[in-house]
């Protein structure tokens, strides 16, 4: 019963990490075609950062990742993604937040900057809240984007998952 247990948890995580990487791949197309789009695999999103603007706490290279949000669930402190106009996005703290009927507006400040910004950001130039960020990340992104890279990681997931349920097979036929 335990190996059927393993066995099933082993399927399910080669699939998830197929499934990722080929979503990696479509909002690569996607995100070549459409300069709007921003990528994103099972609605978490992956940047990175390019200024220096939230130093110490997150650092130019750094890979931020990215959680949809309800805008009411922004509190003082969370640091956010938005939009501003010709696809710019700024990754900034929230310093402040004006509740106006049901809209919101999120007043922003790069931890390095000494002023607040400029505009105050609305509920549809959200992108979302930073949740997890990795040092130096981009290395991950100029990585993964080589064709050579993709296709090895796909032909080793296949190679894993098709090799265990040969090994299941041999098993179930009596050999050892």
């Amino acid at each position: 019963m335990k190996e059927k247990v393993l066995r099933w948890m082993g399927n399910i995580i080669i699939f998830l990490l197929i499934a990722s990487i080929l979503s990696l791949f479509y909002t690569r197309i996607k995100h070549k075609n459409d300069k709007n789009y921003v990528p994103s695999v099972f609605g978490i999103k992956f940047m990175t950062v390019l200024s220096g603007s939230m130093q110490p706490n997150i650092e130019v290279g750094d890979l931020v990742v990215i959680k949809p949000i309800v805008p009411k669930n922004i509190k003082k402190g969370d640091v956010i993604t938005y939009r501003l106009t010709d696809n710019i996005f700024i990754t900034h703290r929230v310093i402040d937040i004006i509740h106006d009927n049901d809209e919101y507006l999120f007043i922003t400040k790069g931890d390095a900057n000494n002023i607040e910004d400029d505009e105050k950001i609305n509920s549809s130039q959200l992108v979302g809240k930073v949740f997890l960020v990795i040092p130096n990340g981009r290395y991950i992104f100029y990585f993964l984007k080589k064709p050579i890279v993709f296709t090895f990681l796909i032909l080793i997931l296949l190679i894993i998952f098709l090799g265990g349920e040969m090994k299941i097979f041999y098993l179930k036929k009596g050999g050892d």
